[in-house]
């Protein structure tokens, strides 16, 4: 829904930042759009950056470009991924052949992130959410570019599907991994992966997400 102002021509919807799930600025700024307060509806200018020229409107002595964040500037955590720790293991049983486990996190095409996990039983369920959505609703998943930072501490080996920016219309993912290993081996392995994950539009190169999550994996085998 557009709304009947305008800024050098342009709808204030197409300049400023959807508030979203963000706190809003903490003072009413006085101008009521569609029956809300304009706080309620554009992200607090703290949470990005300012458009690139004064509105005019001034609204309790504040121009609204000291008001509000600029569309695609705000740098939000993915919930459900930021500050997870996420971990799989496999502790052999007597006469158990081999151990391995393997964790992973993915940005899919579809439009949602994915965690998931196996050892030498198969595959792990993943505590709740195991997924969620990255794509803002409206979005297409070929107008964003994902990009992994990973650092590794222990053991196993580690992918990266994107340690540079890669388009988010194919699915992306990064993963550690215990290789198989004779259960009979009286050993304890362990890793962990660290993975910063960062979402940007391709157009403007614009970060819209930007979440970091520990990946986890440990075998114990038996004497």
């Amino acid at each position: 829904m557009t709304t009947l102002l305008r800024f050098q021509g342009q709808d204030p919807d197409d300049l400023f930042e959807p508030l979203g799930s963000n706190a809003p600025d903490p003072q009413d700024a006085g101008v009521l759009i569609h029956g809300q307060d304009a706080r309620a509806r554009y992200a607090p200018v703290a949470l990005g950056a300012p458009i690139a020229f004064e509105t005019r409107r001034v609204s309790k002595g504040r121009d609204w470009r000291d008001w509000f964040a600029a569309k695609g500037s705000v740098s939000l955590a993915l919930a459900g991924v930021d500050g997870r720790w996420v971990g799989v293991g496999d502790a052999a049983l007597t006469n158990q052949p081999t151990v391995t486990a393997t964790v992973s996190f993915q940005i899919r095409s579809y439009g949602d992130w994915l965690f998931t996990g196996g050892n030498s039983h198969g595959a792990i369920t993943i505590s709740p959410p195991a997924s969620g959505v990255w794509l803002p609703a409206g979005g297409v998943a070929g107008d964003y570019e994902v990009q992994f930072d990973v650092v590794h501490t222990g053991e196993g080996d580690v992918a990266n599907g994107a340690p540079v920016w890669q388009d988010c219309s194919s699915s992306h993912g990064a993963s550690l991994t215990l290789p198989t290993l004779s259960a009979a081996n009286a050993y304890e392995r362990e890793g962990e992966l660290s993975v910063r994950t960062r979402i940007r539009l391709k157009t403007t190169q614009q970060v819209v997400s930007d979440s970091t999550c520990v990946l986890s994996a440990v075998t114990i085998g038996y004497a």
